[in-house]
C-alpha cells in the first residue's frame, strides 16, 4: 500500500481495504479459537497482542496504528506507470503525487547461469482501462506479453534467449508505450566466453554479487584439532561453519596451525570488492581473547578481522549487541583489490574458537550506504544496503563442485 501510493497507482486503495480485511480476520480466527476450541475450555489463551508493536512493550490490544495505511485521489482519465524489479521509483514522472526520479529504470542484470526472469509492472494511475504495446529493440530480449488492456496492473515478464544471444557485456531496452507515454528500461546482460555453465568451477558472479552459504566450500584445510565445523540447520539459511579447538588452545596463526575454508568463483571484472560476513551472535566468551578470524583472496596476505573485541561488555547501552541480538548476526566488511577478472580463490582462516559463519557476501564494485544513526549519535555497522534491500541477503548464486550440497 505504501509503495503503491507512492507510485500513484489505481491499486492504492485497495492495498488498504485489503490489509483491514486481513486483520479484520485475524481477530475472527482468535476469537473463533476462544468460543470454540474444546468447548471453550481455552478462552483466552491466544489473546496476547501481537500485532500494533512500538516499543518492547505490547500494545493494549491488536491495532493498526503503526501502519500508515494511505489512500490517494483516483483520476478519473487513464494514465501509465511503470515500475521495475528492484526499484521503489515509477515512470513516467508525475506532476503530483507519486515518486519519480530522473535517472533511466535499469532491470537486475542477467546471466546465463543463473538463467534469470525480471519484472516489468504496467499499471494504471487512473480509473479508465487503457492499451499498451511492449517491444525490446533486441532479437535475444524476450517479452512475456506484446499488448494488452490495463484495468489495474499487470506484470511483463523478461528473460534472456542465450542461444540468440552473443557472447559478451550486453546491452538492450523494452520500451512500453501507453496513453502517450513511451517509458525505456535498460536491460544488462554478460554471456561470458571464458566459462559455462558445464566448465564452472565453484561460484560465479550473478548482477555484481556472489553469495555463498559458509557450508559450500570448495576446499578445506584442516589443522590437527584446530578445525571448522558444519553445524547444520544453525543460523538464518542454510547452516554454519562454527571454528573450534581443544579448551585453552591459543589462537590459531593463518599459515602455521589455522584450518582454512576456500571458496573458488569466478567474477566478471577486476578492481575493488567488498567482502561482507555473516556470522552468528556469539560474545566473547573467553574475556581475554575476543572473537577473531583472518582472510585474504589468492594469495594476498590475510587480514585479521575483529568480531568482538576482548574484554567487551554487553551491558547497558551497548548498541552493537542490540544490533547483533535483532539481526541474529554479526556482519563484517573486508576490502580487498583484485587486479584481474576470473576466478579467484577466497579463503577463511580460523584465529579464535567460537565464530560460526553463516554466509559470504562479495560485492563486486559496490559500496555499503552509511548505516542510520543510534539513539547515542553513534553509526553502529550494518551489513550492506543497496536498492534491493534484504534481511537475509542475497540468494545463493549458481554453483558447481562444492561442498555439502546434500545439506540443501
Amino acid at each position: 500500500n505504501e509503495l503503491y501510493a507512492k507510485q500513484g497507482r489505481a491499486a492504492t486503495n485497495e492495498m488498504a481495504v485489503k490489509t483491514r480485511q486481513l486483520f479484520a480476520a485475524d481477530t475472527s480466527l482468535m476469537g473463533y479459537f476462544n468460543r470454540t476450541f474444546d468447548n471453550g475450555k481455552w478462552d483466552g489463551f491466544m489473546d496476547q497482542p501481537f500485532i500494533g508493536y512500538r516499543s518492547w512493550d505490547q500494545p493494549k490490544e491488536n491495532n493498526l496504528d503503526a501502519i500508515d495505511l494511505k489512500e490517494i485521489d483516483i483520476p478519473d482519465s487513464a494514465s501509465m506507470g511503470v515500475a521495475v524489479e528492484g526499484s521503489k521509483d515509477s515512470w513516467p514522472a508525475m506532476e503530483h503525487g507519486a515518486r519519480s526520479t530522473g535517472h533511466v529504470p535499469v532491470l537486475p542484470g542477467f546471466d546465463p547461469f543463473n538463467e534469470q526472469r525480471h519484472y516489468i509492472d504496467v499499471f494504471n494511475r487512473g480509473k479508465i482501462p487503457f492499451r499498451f504495446t511492449a517491444a525490446a529493440d533486441k532479437p535475444w530480449i524476450e517479452v512475456s506479453l506484446s499488448s494488452g488492456e490495463i484495468d489495474k496492473q499487470t506484470k511483463l515478464w523478461i528473460t534472456i534467449d542465450w542461444v540468440k544471444a552473443p557472447q559478451g557485456n550486453l546491452s538492450g531496452t523494452v520500451t512500453v508505450s501507453g496513453t502517450g507515454h513511451d517509458v525505456s528500461i535498460e536491460i544488462k546482460a554478460v554471456n561470458p566466453t571464458a566459462v559455462t555453465r558445464k566448465t564452472l568451477e565453484g561460484f560465479v558472479e550473478e548482477d555484481g554479487d556472489v553469495s555463498i552459504e559458509g557450508a559450500h566450500y570448495t576446499a578445506l584445510t584442516g589443522q590437527g584439532k584446530n578445525r571448522w565445523i558444519n553445524v547444520q540447520d544453525y543460523g538464518r539459511t542454510l547452516s554454519g561453519m562454527r571454528a573450534t579447538s581443544p579448551v585453552d588452545y591459543p589462537p590459531a596463526v593463518p599459515g602455521k596451525n589455522a584450518p582454512c575454508l576456500e571458496y573458488r568463483m569466478y567474477l566478471y571484472d577486476s578492481g575493488k570488492v567488498n567482502v561482507e560476513g555473516i556470522f552468528g551472535p556469539s560474545l566473547n566468551f573467553n574475556p581475554a581473547h575476543g572473537l577473531k578470524y583472518a582472510i585474504a583472496f589468492d594469495n594476498q596476505p590475510p587480514k585479521i578481522v575483529t568480531l568482538v573485541p576482548k574484554n567487551y561488555n554487553s551491558w547497558g547501552f551497548n548498541f552493537n549487541w542490540a544490533l547483533s541480538v535483532m539481526n541474529n548476526a554479526r556482519y563484517s566488511d573486508t576490502s580487498f583489490t583484485l587486479k584481474k577478472p576470473g576466478y579467484h580463490t577466497l579463503k577463511i582462516w580460523m584465529v579464535d574458537a567460537g565464530p560460526v559463519l553463516e554466509k559470504i557476501v562479495v560485492k563486486c564494485g559496490r559500496q555499503p550506504n552509511p548505516p542510520p544513526r543510534s539513539r547515542m549519535g553513534k553509526r553502529p555497522f550494518m551489513p550492506f544496503t543497496d536498492m534491493r534491500k534484504s534481511y537475509l541477503g542475497p540468494p545463493e548464486s549458481f554453483h558447481k563442485g562444492v561442498a555439502n550440497e546434500k545439506a540443501d
